[in-house]
């Protein structure tokens, strides 16, 4: 395991020969912001990078934005965005990111959206618990609908890579009597969450062979995520996240140096905290599980 210097210094030597695009959905605060200081803080002024922030916190992203190197060679963008409903990011998509900004290359996709929402029985208007929404079925979605982006960077001959931060190695049991997660709590749920994750990313990276797809666990970090949590389970957590958690800050330096693994640059990824290689999840081998599986998180979020 790597020592956070080592990480720091690794990606101190980021040299991209042309600006990098790096767009970060749930960037205002957190491990997305985290990210993009990390970015920000190692792109060599002589080149810069296009960094667009996507988040619900505009004043956030303000902060986030002032605090960020003023290299006349960076361009720093904020878009708004609530992603709980799958069609409405859809429809960012296509009208934001291929519309106004008219991108026309993604290097570094990172996908860290998400909220806790402990009821049970919460459904959006699209039939979806919102936890799903965020981080299970919109991710997916986003890094289907972005992938072209993602290749055309690769057909340039530069890194091409997607990320979502979920839990990498902490998977759970398949139920494919329940795909659509209609039993038991999200929390309870939250391991057929991880394996359902490590089977989207390996479907998207065999459908997009020339790009890399990661799947990351964060570890524990001290961010906004628990604001879901009742008060005193809030309280709770910002103990235990004072005594063992790690700062958005170095957490980000942690995801960069993960995201520029060089033995990474193509296929599908787990990652541990600290970057290392984790062994594939045992609940996510079988074929005919995986399949269906895919077949259903491709579908229920084809909205």
């Amino acid at each position: 395991m790597p020592s956070l210097s080592t990480a720091r210094a690794s990606n101190a030597k980021f040299s991209p020969k042309s600006r990098p695009v790096i767009v970060v959905f749930g960037g205002t605060n957190g491990i997305g912001a985290g990210i993009i200081r990390a970015f920000a803080r190692h792109t060599p002024s002589s080149v810069g990078a296009h960094i667009v922030i996507i988040g619900r916190s505009k004043a956030s992203a303000d902060v986030l934005i002032a605090s960020l190197p003023a290299h006349t060679t960076s361009r720093y963008d904020f878009l708004s965005l609530n992603a709980l409903l799958i069609h409405d990011l859809r429809t960012f998509i296509r009208e934001q990111l291929f519309g106004t900004l008219g991108l026309t290359k993604i290097n570094y996709l990172i996908l860290s959206q998400g909220e806790v929402v402990m009821k049970s029985s919460a459904r959006t208007s699209e039939g979806i618990h919102p936890m799903l929404s965020l981080a299970l079925y919109g991710r997916a979605r986003a890094a289907l609908d972005l992938a072209p982006l993602v290749e055309a960077a690769a057909a340039l001959g530069e890194e091409a890579r997607i990320m979502t931060v979920v839990k990498a190695g902490a998977g759970g049991p398949l139920d494919l009597e329940d795909l659509a997660f209609s039993k038991g709590s999200m929390i309870g749920n939250r391991g057929r969450i991880v394996t359902y994750t490590d089977i989207y990313t390996a479907a998207i990276a065999a459908r997009h062979p020339t790009i890399s797809v990661i799947h990351v666990d964060p570890g524990m970090v001290r961010s906004g995520l628990k604001r879901g949590f009742p008060f005193f389970l809030r309280w709770i957590m910002s103990f235990v996240e004072w005594l063992f958690g790690t700062s958005a800050e170095d957490c980000g330096e942690w995801m960069m140096y993960a995201l520029l693994d060089p033995s990474s640059k193509t296929g599908a990824w787990a990652k541990s905290p600290h970057a290392d290689t984790i062994e594939p999840n045992r609940w996510a081998v079988d074929e005919t599980a995986r399949r269906v599986v895919w077949q259903h998180v491709e579908e229920r979020s084809d909205l």
